[in-house]
């Protein structure tokens, strides 16, 4: 069985400024995924 967890994070200014920059970088990968159909195994749309 499958369980989830939760952590709380407690970054630094930094840390947090970093985080947010990744974050972003994922939001955008993930989304050109999404566009591209390669989250469901299809093929490439144009």
């Amino acid at each position: 069985m499958l369980t989830g967890r939760k952590y709380r994070l407690a970054f630094t200014s930094e840390q947090a400024e970093f985080a947010e920059v990744i974050g972003g970088t994922c939001r955008s990968v993930w989304n050109t995924a999404l566009n591209s159909g390669a989250s469901t195994g299809g093929a490439a749309h144009g």
